[in-house]
């Protein structure tokens, strides 16, 4: 097993900030870490893996609640290829959810932007066209859901 670590140098293993490694800690990501005579935090290579972990789960979209979980599988506490099985599908459903209403919103924008130009091509010109996206019947776009 390999020396302690304090929290500088496992900053700089992870490339994570010292207060984001501290906020992890208060968020219960981290187990609470023993400390040296000065009161220095020690760390320990699973919490150097734990905290690659987080890093990577907050890359892919997962939650903080979510990285909690597949901290409990790795540590044991659950059977993890169910599980992490199970986060992953969870995961990707809301992934292709978001994707459709960004296509949804892409296609509107879309169809916003050619009502815009068709509008500017019949106006004549030095007169300013009304623009059909801000009429009050039809602007989907803009309206708040």
């Amino acid at each position: 097993m390999s020396d302690p670590l304090k929290i500088g140098d496992v900053a700089k293993k992870t490339g994570l900030s010292i207060d984001t490694i501290r906020f992890y800690e208060k968020q219960g990501l981290l187990r609470l870490p023993s400390r040296s005579e000065g009161g220095f935090r020690l760390f320990q290579e699973t919490d150097i893996a734990n905290l690659r972990l987080i890093r990577s789960g907050q890359s892919l979209g997962f939650s903080l609640d979510e990285i909690r979980d597949l901290l409990s599988i790795r540590n044991g506490i659950s059977l993890p290829c169910t599980d992490v099985k199970r986060l992953l599908e969870q995961k990707l459903l809301s992934v292709r959810e978001k994707i459709a209403e960004l296509n949804s919103l892409e296609g509107e924008i879309t169809t916003s932007l050619k009502e815009c130009k068709q509008a500017l091509r019949r106006a004549s010109s030095g007169s300013q066209a009304n623009c059909p996206v801000l009429s009050v019947s039809r602007p989907k776009v803009l309206r708040k859901k």
